[in-house]
This record gives C-alpha cells, sequence and structure tokens, in this order.
C-alpha cells in the first residue's frame, strides 16, 4: 500500500505529476480501497474494467478477487513505469487509451463488454 510521501516519492522519480486535466488523484487509504472494492461486491469469475489504474492501488486488491482486470490509463507515463516496472498481476491487462476519445479497443466485443477469450 502506498503512502502519500511514498507516492510523491515515486512520482518525482518518474518525472511524473498527476493532470488535472486527467482528473487524476492517487487511492491512498487502504480502508477506502477496501469499501470501494466491497461495495462493488466483485464475484470471483468477473472481469472488472477498471478507469485509472494509476500506481494500482485499486488494481492489485481487485485482481486478488477476480478473474481479470482491464485495467485502461490515459497517462503515458503511467503505462510506461507498469511497463518497465512489470509490477501488475499477471491477470491485468493493461491498455493505453482514452475512452473518452475513441472507440472501445479490441478486448471489447460490439456492445462495449469484454469478449470471451480477449485481452
Amino acid at each position: 500500500m502506498h503512502t502519500r510521501s511514498n507516492i510523491k516519492s515515486i512520482l518525482k522519480d518518474r518525472k511524473l505529476a498527476p493532470k488535472k486535466r486527467f482528473g487524476q488523484n492517487f487511492l491512498v487509504n487502504k480502508s477506502t480501497i477496501e469499501a470501494i472494492i466491497n461495495r462493488a461486491a466483485p464475484d470471483p469469475d468477473d472481469t472488472i474494467i477498471e478507469l485509472g489504474v494509476g500506481l494500482g492501488a485499486m488494481t492489485i486488491p481487485l485482481a486478488q478477487r477476480v478473474n481479470k482486470v482491464i485495467g485502461i490509463e490515459i497517462d503515458s507515463g503511467i503505462v510506461r513505469m507498469h511497463n518497465e516496472k512489470n509490477n501488475l498481476p499477471d491477470n491485468v491487462t493493461l491498455i493505453h487509451d482514452d475512452l473518452l476519445k475513441s472507440r472501445p479497443t479490441p478486448c471489447f466485443g460490439r456492445h462495449g463488454w469484454p469478449r470471451q477469450g480477449s485481452g
């Protein structure tokens, strides 16, 4: 779990900063993360689509509870960091995309839902 100072250090080392235009906020409170996941009540065989992976504070606990997480991240620096560190679980597929400006990526079916066997 990341602390505020740890997040600042990670971002500084990578020459990254939260971007207001992306509405970026980084979760640090473990209780908040657990409350969000518990409220969503995912089943173990679910595929979850997460918009804005950030540093993985929500992604990693989600991946421990579900079959697959498809994380869509707009920030190229964040995507590059995860790819270089290879620090996301194997059941997480990270997609660099701006979902508001593009059509759904190939991992989505005709109606925007994940296709069987994709990713």
